[in-house]
C-alpha cells in the first residue's frame, strides 16, 4: 500500500525543487521523479479535433442559459465583484 496524498504532495515538492529525504514504505522514492514523456499520443480519435482553448460560444437551450456569462472576462466587464464572507 502507498499513501496517495503523501505521494502527490511529495511529487509536487520534488517538482518544485525541494530536496526530499523520505524513508517510508508509504511513499516510494521511485515514484517521485517527474519527467516529461518523449511523445504524447491521443488515446481516442475523437480528441484529435478538440481544442481546449476554444473560446466559449453562446448556445440556446442550455440549462444555464448563456454559458458565456460565467467566463471571468465577462464577469469583469460587467463589474461583478467577488464577495468573500468571513465566518467566525
Amino acid at each position: 500500500m502507498i499513501n496517495g496524498w503523501g505521494v502527490i504532495l511529495a511529487k509536487l515538492a520534488y517538482h518544485l525543487g525541494y530536496e526530499l529525504n523520505i524513508d517510508s514504505p508509504w511513499i516510494p522514492h521511485e515514484l517521485l521523479p517527474v519527467e516529461p514523456l518523449a511523445e504524447y499520443k491521443l488515446p481516442y480519435e475523437f480528441l484529435s479535433d478538440f481544442d481546449l482553448f476554444t473560446p466559449f460560444q453562446a448556445k440556446e437551450g442550455l440549462w444555464c442559459g448563456d454559458i458565456v456569462q460565467f467566463h471571468p472576462d465577462h464577469l469583469l466587464k460587467n463589474h461583478c465583484r467577488l464577495v468573500i464572507l468571513e465566518i467566525c
